[in-house]
């Protein structure tokens, strides 16, 4: 039987024991890049549901008021939470400034809505109808801006 001389075993020993440790370290490193990857699209995935969730939420809230519906309290709530979980996820400048943007908007509509003047008032229709205008004019396109930036980074994640 021909063996191999000794002088041969430690250098391939040494060169398998490298080879092992740069897999392993190889492996780590993708599977912590997968991993934040995930986490990534997770949270673009979860602002884009706010966002459309939001939007949905506002086209409605329009629709009622368009129609002098005004017992929209928990749809109020609905959108306030959608909000907060737009903030809560929205980790890159732009979409920061978009989620910014939709808060102050809606800062401005509960701040009308809290002064409309009372329903016997002759001028609270018209209060109302501003109030549709400002949902529909500056609320659901700002909305409509940040569910679409999100939906492009799902894109990119993806």
């Amino acid at each position: 039987m021909n063996r191999m001389p000794s002088r041969y075993l430690w250098p391939v020993l040494l060169t398998t024991a490298v080879l092992l440790g740069l897999c392993t370290v190889t492996a780590v490193l993708l599977f912590r890049q997968r991993a934040g990857m995930s986490e990534a699209l997770r949270e673009n995935i979860v602002s884009r549901r706010a966002a459309a969730d939001m939007e949905e939420d506002l086209t409605t809230l329009h629709g009622l008021l368009k129609d002098r519906v005004e017992n929209v309290g928990s749809l109020h709530e609905q959108i306030r939470a959608h909000l907060n979980d737009v903030v809560r996820y929205a980790d890159r400048a732009e979409a920061k400034e978009l989620a910014d943007a939709v808060r102050e908007s809606y800062g401005q509509y509960e701040r009308a809505w809290r002064e409309l003047p009372p329903p016997t008032d002759p001028a609270h229709a018209e209060a109302v109808g501003r109030l549709a205008g400002l949902v529909e004019a500056e609320l659901k396109p700002q909305c409509h801006a940040l569910r679409e930036y999100n939906t492009l980074r799902i894109e990119e994640s993806a």
